[in-house]
């Protein structure tokens, strides 16, 4: 399964609402089609004293969550014992975790910390084992109980000794740096034309596995599932983290380290922290809507990046992307604007954001409109291919890639894409040669899916019809999508027995062989990603 571009609001639900506003729509179709920037189109609504009324008074009714609970602390903590006493540590860490997380004060949080450090060595996890032991005892854990957690630490401590470090993702060395692109390497250039508008070319021949691009997300957010429970994964900045910390005024949020958390805080969860207890019952909103909100918010804060050259990290290139405005209806612009309003009577009623943007408004509902539209066709995905748990599933954050999206879809792709942490690392999926274009897919192959329904997805997704070789010659489905391919050593062998059909270039439409092949190549690369091993090789040989 490919990682995929997706749209991150739920369109049944929003087809939903649109049939059950279609009268007010109706009523005021004339009226709203006069309004001529989309701060006007949000202030249709935001200036219409009933209307705001009306929202005042279903957020009124709202009975909002407990942030904390030492009650629930203690429940979760218990329920970890039972499970670490028969030795089901993993299941054990989520409970201690949750524990954490609904503490009140640093005393019920410390004996969490302690607890979860005892289901920490017993996974192997010593220098987790040994931060959680540290928090354990900074958050006043009780003296007389203190020697237990010292005969851990040493246990932790002996046992670092014989193991290996961890390498760090890989990184652009200085010398291949992309002078023109910040994310990446010099193999490759953004071209412009009529043809293909902005597109990727190769500056050299590049080979199968090699690096083409290493990007850090503009925003990036966690997937609904995961922070609806404790998940592994951190909210800040997506990096996979067995013994995250907690938001320290809600429970929803957890953290890789105390610098991410602060970070995060001040930058966004600030402003979302004292709204989560209602959005739920409040609005008919998903992530799709914070992501615009938090995208906006950055954006705010990054008006003076003037730096040359093409960046991952500046709200210039952001704006740029696509919103296919001209083809958003009337009446979906009506809806789209009346849920905005929602969320800004919610934000100025329960946080402190229009104080701190106070003078700045119209500019933040211009921005927050813009990004509504361009993020729904501009986010992906983000798939953990090498999955840490049974019990989570491989999808786990939503990224704003800026250079992602300067990639033109095939359905047939020559490059890939895998995660390590937020961080997206893009390379060739078979050879490259100078001056041709790289391609990546929008989710949708040929190897899945037959040519109409492509077509027709590409289409309505995003407004293109794709001429790629496997659509031009109609290439029939792939069949091993349905097979097992296992990353193993057999699996290993056999790649390297065969690496000379995925170089070959006349086998046009592929075959089985090679498509399994080039599954299993993906799978390698998302493995090396998650441990952080290319830095010395990123090319396979």
């Amino acid at each position: 399964m490919a990682a995929k571009r997706t749209i991150i609001t739920d369109d049944q639900l929003f087809e939903a609402q649109m049939r059950r506003m279609k009268p007010c729509f109706l009523a005021e179709e004339n009226e709203f089609a006069q309004c001529a920037t989309n701060a006007e189109r949000i202030n249709f609504f935001f200036n219409d004293e009933q209307e705001v009324a009306h929202l005042s008074s279903e957020l009124s009714r709202v009975l909002p969550h407990a942030s904390k609970s030492n009650e629930k602390a203690i429940t979760c903590r218990k329920d970890g014992n039972n499970l670490f006493g028969a030795e089901k540590y993993e299941e054990a860490l989520k409970l201690y975790t949750e524990s954490i997380s609904w503490a009140e004060g640093e005393e019920e949080a410390s004996f969490a910390y302690g607890n979860r450090s005892a289901a920490l060595i017993a996974m192997g996890l010593f220098q987790e084992c040994l931060t959680d032991i540290e928090r354990a005892l900074q958050s006043g854990y009780p003296v007389n109980m203190r020697d237990k957690l010292f005969t851990r630490k040493e246990k932790a401590l002996e046992a670092l000794k014989d193991s290996v470090p961890k390498v760090k993702a890989y990184e652009i060395p200085q010398s291949e740096k992309n002078d023109k692109i910040q994310s990446a390497r010099n193999c490759i250039e953004l071209k412009t034309d009529e043809k293909y508008g902005r597109h990727i070319i190769a500056t050299r021949d590049i080979k199968i596995g090699e690096i083409l691009v290493v990007e850090k997300p503009y925003v990036v957010v966690l997937q609904p599932d995961r922070y609806s429970k404790p998940s592994c994964f951190c909210y800040g900045c997506l990096v996979f983290c067995y013994n995250p910390i907690p938001c320290t005024k809600c429970h929803k949020r957890l953290y890789c380290s105390e610098t991410c958390r602060e970070k995060d805080f001040q930058t966004y969860h600030k402003h979302e922290c004292l709204i989560l207890p209602f959005i739920d019952q409040f609005m008919y909103l998903t992530d799709y809507w914070l992501l615009a909100l938090k995208i906006t918010l950055v954006a705010m804060n990054d008006e003076n990046n003037t730096e040359p050259g093409y960046r991952s990290d500046r709200y210039k290139e952001v704006k740029e992307l696509r919103t296919h405005r001209a083809e958003c209806t009337l009446e979906k612009m009506y809806l789209l604007s009346l849920f905005s309003t929602k969320l800004f009577v919610l934000l100025r009623e329960k946080s402190t954001l229009f104080e701190e943007i106070s003078g700045r408004e119209e500019i933040f509902k211009e921005l927050y409109f813009c990004n509504l539209l361009m993020s729904k066709i501009n986010c992906i995905g983000m798939e953990d291919w090498y999955s840490h748990s049974k019990y989570e599933s491989p999808m786990y954050g939503t990224g704003l890639f800026p250079l992602f999206s300067m990639f033109n879809h095939s359905c047939y792709p020559n490059t890939t894409w895998t995660y390590c942490g937020s961080t997206m690392i893009i390379r060739a999926y078979s050879p490259i040669k100078k001056g041709e274009q790289c391609f990546v897919s929008y989710g949708i192959t040929f190897s899945e899916h037959d040519l109409k329904y492509r077509q027709e997805r590409l289409q309505s997704l995003f407004k293109f019809t794709c001429t790629c070789k496997a659509c031009k010659e109609n290439w029939p489905v792939s069949t091993s999508r349905q097979m097992d391919w296992t990353f193993n050593k057999e699996s290993i062998t056999k790649l390297k027995e065969n690496i000379e059909e995925l170089t070959d270039k006349q086998a046009i439409p592929p075959s089985e062989e090679t498509l399994r092949l080039r599954y299993i190549v993906r799978k390698i690369f998302a493995a090396l990603d998650e441990e952080g091993q290319l830095g010395c090789d990123p090319t396979i040989k």
